[in-house]
């Protein structure tokens, strides 16, 4: 596979730097425990080494599985989960390294707070859940440490438990912080999504009022010369065959003038797609497009509505007409095949070409304009896209659509 680009709706886009997030927690603290595994076999601790290398297992445990756990596709839909159990395990293995050995009560108090503070920055908690795992992470500290601690060392971990106060507290603010930044981005987001979504409404609108203009103004005015024309070349005198000859040059080139204009009118909106609906319309584009570029086309479309929202034929007719563009400028294909069905109560959109593929975009370039332009209409209507490139490109598009069953359906193929 060369390329392959997924857009699914807001949440599912935050989960997925989220879920790096959490590899990038497992794997800074596998490397933690490789380092300070060999310092405690070393260590000439009192305490007994297999009851002070038990809570590293337990730490180390819970870092493979979140690791595993991350790259399991249903694992992934619940990033935010897969924080909180990791951190109640590392906790519960931290209190449990206290127990054993009380005398480190400050180092682990160090590590909870940095386990917690960690969590907010990088698994992205809210404010509510830091601070339930605060309050929990500082009674369970107290109580572990009041019945494990001998007297000697009450003082030092009374510090620690201070330590981890000052850190929840940290952890806290940060929490405060990064929910407020979040919230900003997030109604940014949505300004900007819906900004979209009406720019596009409006250049619809105007390619509608355009394309009406052209085929009912311009349109007709060039009729009514061609009209004048064809009578003044019959009414040329038989002596003057020049002078007809020109008329019927003009005649010519005005003919293909409004056949130019007809053409420029359909592909600015094709009065088809408002007069009968998507799969005409669809049906119209795709024999076209193989016409003029001499490729096989196949048009599909299954157990459809008569008709559906403006919205959804808008959107799916211009993904369709930017995918079939990308197929001529790019692919080098010899066929395209464009099939149109429901499933569920999802909408189904797909453009496939035999042709080059995709390349993997490097340095960082944004991909093209159109695909831009379709993520932002899938995007609008809450749907998915999916664009993957082997043994030539194939588009997917998924859109939620409410009330199918309650709709006339058919099914046509062409």
């Amino acid at each position: 596979m060369r390329a392959a680009m997924t857009s699914a709706p807001d949440r599912q886009e935050r989960d997925e730097p989220r879920t790096w997030s959490l590899r990038a927690i497992a794997v800074v603290v596998l490397g933690a425990l490789l380092l300070f595994l060999p310092l405690e076999i070393a260590s000439s601790a009192p305490e007994p080494l297999g009851r002070r290398l038990a809570p590293y297992a337990g730490f180390g445990l819970c870092t493979v599985l979140l690791l595993i756990a991350s790259w399991v596709r249903p694992a992934l839909r619940v990033p935010g989960r897969l924080a909180l159990l990791y951190a109640v395990g590392m906790m519960a293995s931290a209190l449990a390294y206290l127990w054993v050995v009380p005398r480190e009560a400050m180092m682990v108090a160090n590590t909870l707070s940095s386990l917690l503070i960690g969590s907010v920055v990088l698994a992205g908690w809210t404010v509510q859940r830091t601070t339930a795992l605060a309050i929990a992470m500082a009674c369970a500290f107290a109580f572990v440490g009041l019945r494990g601690v001998p007297p000697e060392t009450a003082s030092p971990f009374g510090f620690a438990l201070g330590a981890l106060l000052v850190g929840a507290g940290v952890a806290v603010a940060c929490a405060t912080v990064l929910d407020r930044m979040r919230g900003g981005l997030m109604r940014r987001h949505r300004e900007l999504t819906d900004l979209s979504a009406r720019l596009m409404a409006l250049q619809e609108e105007e390619r509608r009022k355009l394309s009406r203009e052209l085929h009912d103004g311009v349109g007709q005015s060039l009729t009514a010369v061609l009209s004048y024309l064809w009578l003044v070349e019959r009414e040329v005198p038989d002596g003057m065959t020049a002078l007809r000859q020109r008329v019927a040059e003009t005649r010519r080139l005005a003919s293909q003038t409004l056949a130019q204009i007809r053409e420029l009118s359909q592909m600015l909106r094709p009065s088809v797609l408002d007069d009968y609906g998507l799969v005409p319309s669809l049906d119209a584009h795709v024999r076209a497009f193989g016409e003029r570029q001499h490729l096989d086309t196949t048009f599909t479309a299954e157990a459809l509505p008569e008709r559906l929202t403006p919205a959804i034929e808008t959107a799916i007719y211009r993904i369709t007409q930017e995918a079939l563009a990308n197929v001529a400028r790019h692919a080098k294909a010899h066929s395209v095949r464009v099939r149109l069905g429901i499933a569920g109560r999802e909408l189904r959109l797909e453009v496939a070409d035999d042709g080059v593929g995709l390349d993997t975009p490097r340095n960082g370039h944004p991909p093209g304009m159109g695909l831009i332009g379709v993520r932002e209409r899938v995007r609008a209507l809450g749907g998915t896209m999916v664009l993957a490139s082997d043994h030539g490109t194939r588009l997917a598009v998924r859109l939620p659509l409410p009330d199918v069953d309650a709709l006339p359906s058919g099914d046509e193929s062409h």
